[in-house]
């Protein structure tokens, strides 16, 4: 793996959050170049020590000498994209596309590539901090060395599963791809009703975060299933419960509320694809 080379074609939030964790966890690369029209400050300042190269457009780069090659443009443009790499791999067989294309299917970019190995996945932005959730899948032309590349560039950066099912993907996008959103929001909820109820804004944002550092830090390290550490929390006849009764109600109401989120959210994948 010290051979490893990898073109990163689109360096935007989820691009540099995985570039960010990969540079952390370098010792398996060789080079990295980028191509990236509109870079941005934090991706500037990121690369500032790096030896890496950031072009404006694919056509700018002369010599083609990367085995791996990290689509993560905008699903919009990605004929384009495929288009003008196609132009430049083309009679290359040893080589790895991976795709991190939200909607985009392994089968529409066979049609627009051509019979090259294809791993598509759908990391989350904790990729950034070495934290992230990526789930992983490949076409029939991924062998074994293509699995053991993508592997150790996903695991460098949190966890990763492999699937069979491409269609999978859309559901891990709406829970784990989105999944930090919400996270996001009910530390937002609490950092808000905090203050609403007389905490200083400061501080309310410190307990709120510290509480979601901490319960992700017990999680990690915990050998119990979320049900049974929210069990040990909540002490019968505390303030805890109370809360419980308000949020775990007859109808299901919050559950329902996530059920319907995260269908929304695949409804929302399948019409990219």
């Amino acid at each position: 793996m010290s051979e490893n080379r990898i073109l990163f074609i689109g360096c935007g939030k989820m691009g540099g959050s995985l570039l960010k964790g990969i540079l952390r966890s370098d010792d398996f690369l060789k080079k990295i170049d980028i191509v990236e029209p509109n870079p941005q400050k934090l991706l500037l300042d990121l690369i500032e020590s790096e030896d890496i190269n950031i072009y404006q457009d694919i056509k700018e780069i002369l010599t083609f000498d990367y085995n791996t090659y990290l689509i993560a443009t905008k699903p919009q443009i990605h004929e384009k994209i495929f288009s003008q790499l196609k132009d430049k791999v083309s009679g290359n067989n040893d080589l790895l596309i991976i795709s991190i294309l939200a909607g985009v299917t392994v089968l529409k970019i066979e049609n627009l590539l051509g019979d090259f190995p294809i791993v598509r996945t759908m990391p989350n932005l904790a990729v950034s901090e070495a934290s992230g959730m990526s789930a992983l899948f490949a076409n029939s032309h991924v062998n074994s060395k293509d699995k053991k590349t993508s592997s150790l560039i996903f695991g460098s950066v949190g966890e990763y599963i492999w699937v069979k099912d491409e269609e999978v993907l859309d559901v891990i996008t709406a829970i784990s791809g989105s999944g930090p959103a919400y996270y996001f929001y009910l530390t937002e909820c609490l950092c808000k009703i905090a203050v609403e109820l007389g905490i200083d804004k400061e501080s309310a944002l410190l307990i709120a975060r510290q509480v979601a550092i901490g319960s992700g830090d017990i999680i990690r390290v915990s050998k119990d299933s979320p049900l049974t550490l929210r069990k040990n929390v909540t002490s019968k006849g505390g303030t805890t419960e109370a809360a419980f009764k308000q949020i775990i109600n007859e109808n299901e109401e919050f559950y329902n509320i996530l059920m319907s989120a995260v269908k929304n959210a695949i409804k929302k994948s399948h019409e990219l694809s």
